[in-house]
């Protein structure tokens, strides 16, 4: 079959890290240039290397609006005037970008998402973050057991019953831990860099707690804890108390200051919050 021009024109795909954008974008890619001549690929992070973007710069939400608008241009170019047919694969999902975007002729866009439940929201992400340094890693979760199974590490539900809370959570963990210490972090913080965990190794001192702060107020679900805290966890949960930030303040504990660094706890547990993250 002979191929011909397709006319000029934008796919944006879009999508959380992990949820398979650049699977799609190759597989539509591959389709499309059977027939036509004209069809071009771009992917975010490639673009993001040869633009030599900074991966701090890529997190932070100024520069991701900078970046993003950067990248609307460039298929502007390829579509206005090499008239090319563009996908591209990228994180950018901020109206701004979205409002340019649909500026150039011929547009379309698709949001990618393989998850079930906003639960497993950026689990793949946080696992390739931290696999890297070969740390012994525990996941606790309490439902879809076997999707968590999924990624080969020990899944370890609460010890006590009907969802008590992140120190139930914590406690199940520091049972089943080998390890001295435990660095503890939840699923749904996209921008979590192994650059925190480093922060607080380089600030250990002699105390069983560390736990981060921002500035602004503290991020306990981020903690490191000797595993000498076991019988303090247990006694707290047996008396009916669940609130973390109440456990920690009774503990000896020391705060790890972030300030650079304070996207790394931006948290998403909705889809409506994952919106009002991404028009920011």
């Amino acid at each position: 079959m002979k191929k011909i021009k397709r006319k000029p024109g934008l796919l944006w795909i879009t999508g959380l890290s992990g949820s398979g954008k650049t699977t799609v974008s190759k597989i539509i890619y591959n389709e499309l240039k059977k027939k036509y001549t004209n069809i071009i690929l771009l992917d975010g992070d490639i673009l993001r290397n040869q633009l030599k973007i900074k991966n701090s710069d890529h997190f932070q939400n100024n520069s991701r609006t900078k970046i993003g608008l950067t990248y609307v241009n460039i298929c502007k170019k390829y579509v206005e005037d090499k008239k090319k047919f563009v996908i591209i694969a990228t994180m950018s999902l901020k109206s701004k970008i979205q409002k340019e975007y649909k500026k150039i002729e011929n547009n379309y866009d698709v949001f990618s998402s393989t998850r079930k439940d906003t639960n497993l929201f950026d689990i793949e992400q946080t696992i390739k973050t931290i696999v890297s340094t070969k740390p012994n890693i525990i996941i606790n979760a309490n439902r879809n057991i076997s999707e968590y199974e999924k990624y080969n590490y020990p899944v370890i539900k609460d010890e006590m019953n009907n969802f008590q809370g992140p120190l139930s959570g914590i406690y199940s963990m520091l049972k089943a831990s080998k390890n001295k210490y435990l660095f503890t972090l939840p699923c749904d913080c996209p921008n979590f860099r192994w650059e925190v965990v480093e922060i607080f190794m380089k600030n250990v001192s002699n105390k069983e707690l560390y736990i981060a702060h921002n500035h602004e107020r503290s991020q306990p679900v981020f903690m490191l804890i000797s595993k000498s805290k076991i019988n303090s966890l247990q006694n707290f949960l047996e008396n009916g108390e669940r609130k973390i930030d109440a456990w920690y303040q009774q503990n000896d504990h020391e705060y790890i200051y972030f300030e650079k660094e304070k996207h790394f706890f931006d948290n998403i547990n909705t889809l409506n919050q994952l919106k009002e993250y991404n028009e920011e």
